[in-house]
Parts: structure tokens; C-alpha cells; sequence
């Protein structure tokens, strides 16, 4: 194995929900992972045995992911595109080189990915490849997403759960070598026409075959052309082949002394007030994701949103008793959050669009209140909000993002 840093993560928008789709643009990331539970059920009938534990069976399957990026105005849309749900675009440059995405809480269903991560190291002394892996998680939907800074670059937190994880599977049946060779694998879930499929077994032995097309409900793969013989007896295996990491983009990013902070009675009166001095924030957005296991798979069958929410927490210095007394009469406000770097998107734009957030909360209500006291401290309110909807303007949060990217690229 290798660093981790020589792994990489590919994204793609699914067109139908839950069905994988062959990711095909490559994002940075911090940390993070997929992380299936497998619940192990013990078969304990009564057997003229007393110890309990006599054979052991899988149960059902849940997939979670948490990851870290820094805050890329590029690549964080992939990540609150699917949180929030509705995605439109308009072209913002005089070049058609900058793009303004506005997001918004969609009430119908949420939009799906496909996302890979390689992890290990893709090395010309990999003996048949087993140095590293890929695990390929589908119906993915984003569970909450977190922006977060104190005096560093801006965090985005992302949990989410997915329908399926592929990462192996085993033969079921001995195949052939041969041209349009049907292969019958214990899951096939996640692998879709055109990938491309490592072929093992424990001589050991290994190659690469193209796969032509996929049936979920018999589990065989029909792969191009397979040049030797693999057999149930000799443990044979398949595994996902990586798609090939791309990173043409240099990375944007934002840093805490970016991001400036705007309060009003609504967001009228927030656009043209001076800066708040907000410190050691985080903005948490939740979609309360929920799943439901039946018949289709070992994992589950149906991943929604139960309810939208968001919290937002802060500390400031203080300097007078306005949010306390905020908090006492139970008084809305409005608040902006605008984060640019002053990044020209490009040299050719007379419009000079530079790379930008900005996130509108018409209605906050703060719901806890404390300033503790401590030796040779300096006096601080740490604060709580959550995010209401305003039924004027019809949102809770409203996310605008700009940047070098169209549409397309995000498959919306």
C-alpha cells in the first residue's frame, strides 16, 4: 500500500436514482470514507447444545459515508447540489467563462451519485493488482452537509448513505476462456458497461476484461474477452479497475478572514449592513435521511428525506446585550454569509466575475444563549441559530455559487 495521498475520489451525478452510473470527474478531498455495517446474525436453534452461537448468517447491509474537503466553490456545488435539491444556472461573465448556481431546498425527491475512491497505490510491481482497492457506492444521497471555519481554510463536511457499496465479488460458477463470456458473480450491483474488471484467482493469476453489459436480476456480467479460465474451486474474484484520476482544475479555495458576515431585520436590510465580526462558526444543513430495507437488495431499497433542517453556531466578542435581548423577545433576523477570495474567474471576462459563495438566510432564530465567565478571559457569547423558513420569499437558505463550471459538468 501507499499514501493516501496517491488515492483520489470520482463523482457523477446519477440520471436514474440508485442506478450506478460510470463516475467521470475526479475531486480533491481531505479524509474521509465509505463505511458499510454488516449486521452478523447467530443461528441458535435448540440443537442438544447449550452454547448459544452454533452458525453464523449475514443480516442486512447499511452504507455510510463522511468526508472532508476544504470549501472549493468549483466542487463543493457537486456536494450541496444534492443536498438542497433544486440546481439552476445562469451564465454571469462576459466570456461564457463564469457560471452563478443557485440552489435551493427542492420538495421532491433528492438527486443521487455515484461516487469512487481508490485507495492504496496503482504500481507497476502490483502483483495482479492486489495492492490496492476501489470501492464504488451508488445511490448516494447527501444526509447533511457542514461549512465550517474557526482561523483555518473553510471545511466542508459531508455525511451521506448509499443503496449499495461494490468493491468484490466472487464467481458463482466456473467460466471459460473466450470471446462474450457470461460471468455469474455473488453482487454485480455497482458495476456498469464499460468498466473495466480484474479477474483473480489463487494460482495467482490475474487480467483485466472489458465489461459489455451488466443483468442485476440474474447477477452475471458478459465481459469482452477473457483469456484464461476461472473456477469457484480457485477462490475467483473480481474487482473494480479505477477509473483513471483527471485534475484540470487548480484548487480555489477560501480561507476564515474570506468570509464576511451580514445581519438585518431581512436580507434587504442584511445586504447593506456593515460586517458582523463573526468567530469559530458552522453552518450545519440536514436532510434527515431515512432508509428502508425490503426484497431488492442486502442493503437498503429506499433512502428520502424525512424533513429539511439547519443550525447555525458561532461565538463573537461581546460588546453589548443585542443578541442576548434577541434571544429573550424570541426576534428573527436575517443573515448573508459571502465568501470570495477576489479571484478573477477570468483574464478575458470584462465583467471581471470573480469565484464567490454566498449563502441568504432570510429567517434565524437564536435558541441558545450563553457568555461563561472565566479566569483572564476576554467576554464571548457563543450562540445558536436555527434556520426557519420564510414563507415571503419561500426558502430557508438560499446558496448562490460561482464559478468556472457549466451546468453540464455537474450533470444538471
Amino acid at each position: 500500500m501507499s499514501s493516501t495521498r496517491a488515492g483520489w475520489m470520482t463523482v457523477i451525478r446519477e440520471t436514474v436514482s440508485g442506478t450506478a452510473v460510470k463516475p467521470t470527474k475526479t475531486i480533491p478531498y481531505k479524509d474521509g470514507d465509505f463505511t458499510p455495517k454488516i449486521e452478523i446474525k447467530a443461528n441458535n436453534p435448540i440443537k442438544a447444545n447449550r452454547w448459544n452461537a452454533l452458525n453464523v448468517t449475514q443480516g442486512k447491509i447499511t452504507n455510510e459515508g463522511s468526508h472532508n474537503f476544504d470549501f472549493d466553490p468549483n466542487f463543493a456545488v457537486w456536494w450541496l447540489s444534492a443536498a438542497f435539491g433544486s440546481h439552476a444556472v445562469a451564465t454571469v461573465s462576459s466570456d461564457t467563462s463564469a457560471f452563478k448556481h443557485t440552489l435551493t431546498v427542492a420538495q421532491c425527491d433528492l438527486p443521487s451519485m455515484t461516487v469512487e475512491q481508490m485507495k492504496g497505490g496503482v504500481c507497476a510491481a502490483d502483483t495482479n493488482r492486489q495492492g490496492y482497492q476501489v470501492n464504488r457506492a451508488f445511490g448516494v444521497f447527501v444526509d447533511s452537509v457542514e461549512l465550517s471555519a474557526s482561523d483555518d481554510i473553510v471545511n466542508l463536511a459531508v455525511k451521506t448513505k448509499a443503496l449499495g457499496l461494490f468493491d468484490t465479488a466472487l464467481l458463482t460458477a466456473d467460466v471459460t476462456a473466450g470471446a462474450a463470456k457470461v460471468v455469474s458473480l455473488t453482487n454485480v450491483e455497482g458495476i456498469v458497461a464499460t468498466d473495466v474488471l480484474n479477474f483473480w484467482k489463487s494460482t495467482p493469476s490475474s487480467e483485466q476484461g472489458t465489461v459489455s453489459s451488466v443483468s442485476v436480476a440474474a447477477k452475471t456480467v458478459t465481459i469482452a474477452t477473457l483469456a484464461a479460465p476461472y473456477t469457484t474451486a480457485l477462490g475467483s474474484k473480481v474487482e473494480l479497475i479505477p477509473v483513471a484520476a483527471s485534475f484540470p482544475d487548480d484548487d480555489v479555495v477560501f480561507s476564515f478572514f474570506h468570509c464576511q458576515f451580514q445581519e438585518g431585520v431581512d436580507l434587504t436590510a442584511a445586504a447593506s449592513a456593515p460586517l458582523s465580526n463573526i468567530e469559530d462558526w458552522s453552518i450545519e444543513i440536514m436532510n434527515g435521511l431515512k432508509d428502508r430495507t425490503g426484497s431488492l437488495r442486502q442493503g437498503p431499497s429506499v433512502i428520502a428525506s424525512s424533513g429539511a433542517s439547519a443550525k447555525f453556531k458561532y461565538t463573537r466578542y461581546f460588546t453589548d446585550v443585542t443578541k442576548r435581548d434577541q434571544w429573550k423577545n424570541n426576534k428573527p433576523n436575517a443573515m448573508i454569509l459571502t465568501m470570495t477570495n477576489g479571484l478573477r474567474i477570468s483574464a478575458t471576462d470584462t465583467n471581471a466575475t470573480k469565484y464567490s459563495a454566498v449563502l441568504k438566510f432570510p429567517k434565524l432564530v437564536i435558541t441558545s444563549y450563553e457568555m461563561p465567565t472565566g479566569t483572564d478571559e476576554l467576554y464571548a457569547e457563543s450562540i445558536e441559530v436555527e434556520v426557519f423558513h420564510d414563507k415571503t420569499l419561500g426558502y430557508a437558505v438560499q446558496a448562490e455559487i460561482t464559478n468556472s463550471k457549466a451546468n453540464t459538468y455537474y450533470g444538471v
